[in-house]
């Protein structure tokens, strides 16, 4: 059984979705528009790759040379919807008997609706929809009818750093792991986002957070990991001359971090304060959970159906201040008690199955007979 996968090759989530799900099961053939990252891995792995980007003239010709490489049997599996580049691939998408697509995140939260309509040829021929998380699951049933709505499903993707968190943590203690980074053992460290993408929302947090007592501030040291996100250098600027003007200290750490380095980084934080405009359940937040940080984060990121998980939240951003200050006066007390209800909630050890079975499904079925679509047809 071969499993196309339209994703970003360089995606390290793509990477380890078939190095969890698929590898040693299923033949693999990624259509991507670029492969440099992770290619010799992919090519020791057996993993076919074929690169997509054309000239703007050449896309209808495009389509027609990938459905040529597309069997019938195949199964089609989208993660990350991007309509702009989804259009181009109805031929080789409808030629396939079992087709699945996976939003992560962005692509269902940030977009209006008319776009996530826009794919509706591919939402309505598609045996499965995948989410992850309840949140991104009621968005979608505003776009899909009552007769679609059972095939949307919550999937997280596994989080393979919980493995490399565990090792690290054997070796290291919390102290070391801030000496690494030359961050201050006798500071409170406070890590703020975990990329450099406006939306992170960092400028809007301190604003309030320098308005603390100077006694307080002293006692906390604060980092901004920007190895990754679209780096706006006017709102960089922003953020740290308000941090300097008032002598707030801080570090940024730009350089790329491998899952060893995250490791450190995420064993070396006391409190993660988070203020994303919207997410899927981050990744990096769970992790910093795992690590045994405290987080801070905003009420209108939904993460109630994370279970046995404690945490702190805010309504608005003056109110990050009183829960920093409770925190300090009453001492950080790191939550290593996090780590085995995440563990059993979020680790692609327990997550494995519930994938694999999607792929299962198609062994049982009967093949779906024409499909007609109104309206809306692609080349």
């Amino acid at each position: 059984m071969r499993v196309v996968i339209l994703a970003d090759a360089d995606s390290i989530y793509c990477k380890e979705y078939i190095e969890y799900v698929l590898l040693e099961k299923y033949e693999v053939l990624i259509i991507t528009g670029c492969n440099k990252r992770y290619r010799q891995y992919y090519r020791e792995n057996g993993v076919k790759v074929l690169i997509w980007m054309p000239p703007q003239t050449l896309e209808e010709r495009l389509a027609d040379r990938i459905s040529d490489k597309i069997r019938r049997d195949d199964i089609f599996h989208v993660h990350y919807v991007e309509p702009r580049i989804l259009k181009y691939f109805w031929k080789p998408w409808i030629k396939c008997r079992k087709r699945i697509l996976t939003y992560w995140g962005s692509d269902l939260l940030r977009l209006p609706l008319k776009q996530i309509r826009s794919m509706w040829p591919f939402i309505y021929t598609a045996n499965d929809i995948i989410v992850m998380d309840n949140h991104m699951r009621r968005k979608m049933k505003a776009v899909v009818s009552k007769r679609k709505w059972n095939s949307v499903k919550s999937i997280p993707l596994g989080i393979p750093m919980f493995d490399t968190i565990d090792e690290v943590s054997k070796r290291m203690s919390v102290n070391a792991c801030k000496q690494h980074f030359e961050l201050p053992v006798d500071k409170i460290i406070v890590s703020v986002g975990y990329n450099a993408a406006r939306e992170q929302q960092h400028l809007e947090m301190m604003r309030e957070v320098v308005k603390l007592p100077e006694e307080l501030l002293d006692k906390m040291f604060f980092v901004f990991h920007f190895g990754y996100g679209a780096k706006d250098t006017a709102y960089c600027r922003q953020l740290y001359k308000l941090m300097e003007e008032n002598n707030v200290p801080y570090k940024v750490l730009e350089q790329f971090l491998d899952k060893h380095e995250t490791s450190v980084l995420r064993l070396s934080t006391d409190i993660f304060l988070y203020g994303q405009t919207t997410d899927a359940m981050s990744s990096s937040v769970l992790e910093c959970l795992y690590a045994g940080a405290v987080l801070i984060k905003p009420q209108w990121l939904d993460y109630s159906e994370l279970k046995g998980i404690s945490f702190y939240e805010y309504q608005q951003f003056g109110e990050i201040n009183g829960i920093l200050e409770n925190l300090i006066e009453k001492g950080i007390d790191r939550m290593p008690q996090n780590r085995k209800p995440l563990w059993e909630q979020q680790s692609w050890d327990v997550l494995v199955p519930r994938w694999k079975a999607l792929y299962k499904e198609k062994a049982n079925g009967k093949r779906r007979g024409k499909v007609h679509m109104a309206k809306r047809r692609y080349r």
